[in-house]
């Protein structure tokens, strides 16, 4: 689940309400190179709202109501996580509104703990875990057209495999999968 509390910056009332999601998508915060970490981050930055419709400073008014509609005031959007799956979906933005796609470098840890981005008041255990890197999927080409492949790393035998339509072979010494412009979809199992 995702915490999402909307503040008043008229009254500083906060609201706040729980989305369930079963994959986090993460913008780039540079369109050269990023990490996950900052992946993440400039995902859930605050998000300013001109307008915002404050149960206790701007109530809502019915239209057929004598009572005149008070001013909305400003607000921000927070998000935070509450809760994380046993299976985390990570997806990275790649393809723009404008049918580009960002090619950006792209670097992550094996191992990595979420703990950050939890809401403070989130009682649930996925907050202090460490979630392991267990595939990726690359897309090569453009936001027109191209090719996936994925990278998997072997329950039996915990190397990394690079499967590519009927080819399966180990990549490099199978330590590690590569990271890179074509990571588009990581997909993370907690410990």
């Amino acid at each position: 689940f995702m915490e999402v509390s909307v503040t008043c910056k008229q009254c500083s009332s906060v609201s706040c309400r729980y989305e369930p999601f079963n994959m986090l998508k993460v913008g780039f915060p540079d369109k050269k190179m990023s990490t996950l970490e900052q992946c993440i981050d400039y995902e859930f930055l605050s998000e300013d709202l001109d307008e915002y419709q404050c149960d206790k400073c701007s109530p809502y008014v019915p239209s057929d109501s004598p009572v005149p509609k008070a001013k909305r005031p400003p607000g921000s959007v927070q998000r935070r996580i509450w809760r994380l799956p046993q299976n985390l979906i990570i997806i990275l933005k790649r393809f723009n509104p404008d049918g580009s796609k960002c090619h950006a470098n792209f670097s992550a840890d094996p191992a990595q703990k979420f703990t950050r981005w939890f809401s403070e008041k989130s009682p649930e255990s996925s907050k202090m875990a460490s979630f392991n890197l267990q595939s990726v999927v690359d897309h090569h080409g453009s936001a027109n057209g191209g090719h996936y492949v994925a990278q998997v790393k072997s329950p039996l035998t915990q190397s990394w495999n690079m499967y590519d339509d009927e080819n399966v072979s180990t990549i490099k010494d199978g330590s590690k999968a590569f990271l890179g412009e074509p990571s588009y979809i990581l997909f993370y199992r907690k410990e």
